[in-house]
């Protein structure tokens, strides 16, 4: 069944032709920069976290997630100096990702990471909308939904 996913929303709110270009015709629009990298990097460790037995240390992992990403890139166009500070501050992160959690949840356990959507949109029967959870973590009886986020103006509780 098709399906629109936020993204895909939001690239045709912006412009109704460069949705066309880009996800009808398949042309390239924008790859990526060091924040979106930094960003999906960070998303996957704390999947990973949650999910996987992990053999190496969080801020290796990090290294390792950032280099695939920052590799995906155009290197001529990225600044030295804010690779250097964001793999310092994605090595720290991602070892306050598992402390951080069990110190505001009390006795949680994660229910489901990553999960798939596909839910009906009301007068557009023809259509899902697909997105993703990042987290649910279930504590006592309730269930708590997280959606992880990075920014590119500094990382604290904020």
């Amino acid at each position: 069944m098709p399906h629109i996913s936020y993204s895909e929303l939001k690239d045709w709110a912006f412009c109704a032709f460069y949705h066309k270009l880009t996800r009808v015709d398949k042309i390239d629009g924008f790859k990526g920069n060091a924040y979106t990298a930094f960003g999906t990097a960070l998303h996957s460790v704390c999947e990973d976290l949650l999910t996987e037995e992990i053999a190496i240390s969080k801020p290796e992992l990090f290294n390792q997630k950032f280099r695939d990403e920052i590799k995906k890139l155009k290197s001529e166009e990225l600044n030295k100096k804010l690779i250097i500070d964001m793999f310092e501050q994605g090595g720290k992160l991602s070892e306050q990702v598992l402390p951080s959690l069990e110190k505001y949840f009390n006795d949680c356990e994660v229910f489901m990471a990553e999960e798939k959507l596909y839910e009906p949109i009301q007068g557009f029967e023809d259509y899902l909308f697909k997105g993703f959870v990042d987290l649910i973590i279930k504590e006592d009886d309730k269930y708590h939904i997280i959606d992880w986020k990075t920014c590119s103006w500094g990382w604290n509780s904020r």
